[in-house]
């Protein structure tokens, strides 16, 4: 292999998008902030099953939040006692994604498509019901929410293979 060709092959993200990437983050970080020293914080009470109590929001008189903890909230979000869950999801769709990506590879994401464009070329309506029905019982099932996003491409691939929009195909896997 070339190393032009190893160059076309996978994901390639340059520099300047990191770079966009990071100081996007860092601009919404300090954004964030910013509101935790002028909003005030507050808290409802529960019971023991962790539904809120009507009536019973309380503010916190001491609702600012020291800046070191705003600076450092990415390595805190991380080892907090609930970084699990987060974590887990993470993981999740990389996973996913990477499968994705194998299948893409190999030529079988591609024929997978052109098999569901073929068979739905006379009723393009059901495939959209068929792909929110799809999406719904994934979700009540399986508990895929964040997980729809590796979903997005393969219903925008479609989308655009039926002759419809790319919004069409991010309404379909959002839905």
């Amino acid at each position: 292999m070339s190393e032009k060709e190893k160059k076309a092959e996978g994901l390639n993200i340059d520099k300047k998008t990191l770079f966009g990437i990071a100081g996007l983050l860092l601009v919404i970080l300090i954004f964030v902030g910013a509101l935790t020293q002028f909003l005030p914080r507050g808290e409802f009470q529960v019971d023991e099953n962790g539904s809120v109590i009507a009536g019973t929001y309380t503010v916190n008189e001491e609702f600012r939040l020291p800046l070191w903890k705003v600076a450092a909230s990415p390595v805190l979000a991380f080892t907090s006692s609930k970084a699990s869950v987060g974590l887990a999801i993470i993981a999740i769709i990389v996973l996913v994604g990477g499968t994705f990506l194998i299948l893409d590879r190999i030529g079988v994401l591609k024929y997978m498509m052109a098999v569901i464009v073929n068979k739905f070329e006379n009723r393009r309506f059901v495939l959209i019901a068929v792909m929110v029905l799809f999406g719904m019982f994934l979700s009540s099932t399986a508990g895929v929410l964040e997980e729809a996003l590796t979903l997005v491409p393969i219903a925008v691939a479609i989308s655009l293979a039926m002759g419809w929009d790319s919004l069409t195909g991010i309404g379909m896997s959002f839905v």
